[in-house]
């Protein structure tokens, strides 16, 4: 197996970059959309109780 050339390194930080990126608002996305509803509460409840 060959070593990676710096382009296909630094390639490789790019695409896991905007992956994270990605990943971090989809979580956003599903957190607003959690907390607005019903279930959303329960958990969040559900949370707070644990943490106590």
């Amino acid at each position: 197996m060959q070593t990676p050339t710096t382009a296909q390194l630094h390639t490789a930080i790019e695409v896991l970059t905007k992956l994270g990126e990605r990943l971090n608002t989809h979580a956003e996305h599903s957190v607003m959309q959690l907390s607005e509803s019903p279930l959303g509460a329960h958990h969040a409840g559900g949370i707070q109780v644990r943490t106590i």
